[in-house]
C-alpha cells in the first residue's frame, strides 16, 4: 500500500510537467495563411486553439479555423467569413489529426534521419482518397534552429508520392509545422505551399480546383514571425480599388500568337497568369514582361487572365485565342 501511495504521489508531482510539455496549439499560438482558389478566390485563413475535448476516450484539442475571402470575379465582390473546426491530439513527440474515425500522425519529432512518416492523400473536405498511395515524408535532417530568438527542433523532409507527380523538400519546426517548401526546378516564393495541415493544401490533394495555402505568419507570447511585408490579416476590402486596377488594356484581343498589356503608369505588376475557364493555370509570365506574351501553342477558345500587382491586389479579364 505504501508503494502504491508513493506511485500516486509521484504521478501527481510529475503531472504538471507532463501537461506543460505539450508543444502544439498553446492558447496564444496563432497561424495565418494566404488563401487562393479557383482563379479569383482570395483571402486568408487564421488558425488557433479553441478548446479541449475527449474523443474515443482520448484527450484532444479542437482547433478553430477562420476563413475570410473575396470572390473578385463576382459582380459585387464582398467579404465572406466562415468557421470550421479540426481535432488534433498530441502524444509524446507526435501530433495527430482526426480523419474518418482515426487519428493519423501529422508530425513526429521522434523520427530519425532515414525514417518515413506516411499520411494518406486527401480528396474533398476530410475525405481520404484511397485510390492514391500515401504521401511519404522521408526525414533527411534533424536538429535545432533559432527563429526570432527562440530555439526549435526542426526536420527536413523529402516529400514523395505527391499527386501531381513531383517531389519536394520541406522545412518543419516543432510547434509550428511546415514553414518552407522547395521544389526542384521551381522558383517558389517564400512560404509558398507551406501549410500547418499540409495534406489539406490544394496541390497535395487528388481532387482538382481545391484551395491552396501559403504560410504568412505565426505568433505567440514569445515570437512574431512573418514572411514578407503584408499584414497577417491582409485582404483587399475596398472593391473600388478592384475597379481602378481593372483599367488595363490587352491588345490584340482576340489573339493569334502574342499579345501585350498596358497598365496605368503608377501600377507595377508581379505576375501575369492565364487560366482555362475551369480554373486550370496554363501559363505564368513575370510582371516585368508585358510585351509580346506568346500563347501561340494554346488551343482556340476563351481564357481568363489574372494580373497580380506588386501590392498584392488582383485584376481579372478575358481573352480570346484564335
Amino acid at each position: 500500500m505504501k508503494e502504491l501511495k508513493r506511485s500516486i504521489l509521484l504521478w501527481v508531482l510529475f503531472l504538471p510537467c507532463l501537461v506543460q510539455s505539450q508543444t502544439w496549439f498553446q492558447e496564444a499560438d496563432v497561424w495565418h495563411y494566404e488563401l487562393e482558389g479557383f482563379v479569383a478566390f482570395r483571402g486568408y485563413e487564421r488558425i488557433q486553439y479553441d478548446r479541449d475535448t475527449t474523443l474515443h476516450g482520448q484527450v484532444a484539442k479542437v482547433i478553430r479555423i477562420e476563413t475570410r475571402s473575396i470572390n473578385y470575379w463576382a459582380d459585387d465582390p464582398a467579404v465572406n467569413d466562415w468557421v470550421q473546426e479540426r481535432i488534433v491530439r498530441e502524444h509524446g513527440d507526435t501530433l495527430f489529426v482526426y480523419l474518418e474515425e482515426t487519428f493519423y500522425p501529422l508530425y513526429n519529432f521522434s523520427l530519425e534521419v532515414g525514417d518515413t512518416l506516411a499520411f494518406p492523400i486527401m480528396e474533398v473536405g476530410d475525405v481520404l482518397c484511397h485510390d492514391f498511395p500515401p504521401l511519404l515524408n522521408v526525414v533527411m535532417e534533424t536538429g535545432e534552429m533559432e527563429l526570432e530568438g527562440e530555439t526549435f527542433r526542426f526536420q527536413r523532409w523529402r516529400m514523395e508520392n505527391l499527386p501531381f507527380g513531383s517531389s519536394a523538400e520541406a522545412l518543419v519546426l516543432e510547434g509550428i509545422g511546415v514553414i518552407a517548401i522547395d521544389f526542384p526546378n521551381w522558383e517558389e516564393e517564400d512560404g509558398e505551399l507551406a501549410y500547418l495541415f499540409y495534406p489539406y493544401n490544394g496541390d497535395w490533394r487528388c481532387a482538382t480546383d481545391m484551395p491552396r495555402f501559403d504560410f504568412r505568419c505565426f505568433s505567440n507570447e514569445q515570437i512574431d514571425y512573418t514572411i514578407g511585408d503584408l499584414p497577417c490579416d491582409f485582404i483587399v476590402l475596398n472593391t473600388k480599388e478592384q475597379d481602378d486596377i481593372k483599367q488595363f488594356q490587352i491588345a490584340p484581343n482576340p489573339i493569334d500568337q502574342s499579345f501585350s498589356i498596358q497598365l496605368p503608369e503608377a501600377e507595377k505588376l508581379e505576375s501575369i497568369t492565364l487560366f482555362t475557364l475551369e480554373g486550370k493555370a496554363m501559363k505564368t509570365f513575370s510582371g516585368q514582361d508585358t510585351k509580346n506574351l506568346y500563347i501561340g501553342d494554346f488551343r482556340s477558345g476563351m481564357y481568363v487572365i489574372r494580373l497580380k500587382l506588386a501590392d498584392q491586389r488582383l485584376a481579372f479579364g478575358r481573352i480570346m485565342k484564335l
